[in-house]
Formats: C-alpha cells, sequence, structure tokens
C-alpha cells in the first residue's frame, strides 16, 4: 500500500476480504500499521463484528471509511 501511495497516488483502498477484521488481534495490528500510512479503505465484514467493542472504531482510527455487510440466511430451501 505505501508503494501504491507514493509511486501512483493512491490514497484508497478496497478489501474484498469477507472475514476482514474477523480476528480482532489481527485487526489491531493491522490498524497501528495502516494508521501511520495515511490512507482511506472500504471493507467487508460480518453483521455480528459491528456489535463487538471497539470494533468500529479500529475500522475508524485505521482510515475504514466504508463497510458492506454480508448478510447470510442459512436458509436450506
Amino acid at each position: 500500500m505505501l508503494d501504491l501511495r507514493e509511486k501512483y497516488d493512491i490514497h484508497a483502498f478496497r478489501f474484498q476480504d469477507d472475514i476482514f477484521g474477523l480476528d480482532m488481534k489481527w485487526l489491531r495490528n493491522f490498524t497501528e500499521a495502516v494508521k501511520l500510512l495515511d490512507i482511506r479503505y472500504r471493507s467487508f465484514v460480518r453483521v455480528h463484528q459491528c456489535a463487538l467493542s471497539g470494533f468500529a472504531e479500529m475500522l475508524y482510527e485505521g482510515g475504514g471509511r466504508h463497510v458492506a455487510l454480508g448478510i447470510e440466511s442459512g436458509s436450506l430451501c
């Protein structure tokens, strides 16, 4: 991301991983690393993650400005 920002002046990214941030320890490490890059990003998350204490704040602190929610019905029909 740093190379893309410096070489091409790209400051916004999209993470297409439907389990982005599922591991809170990973998200903390990611946030600490990317907040120094001054970027913005959008990501996919699962609905239950939004209810976790500090989750939304960590996304925002690291540059997250848009989330897309995956909703699964679990229906066998």
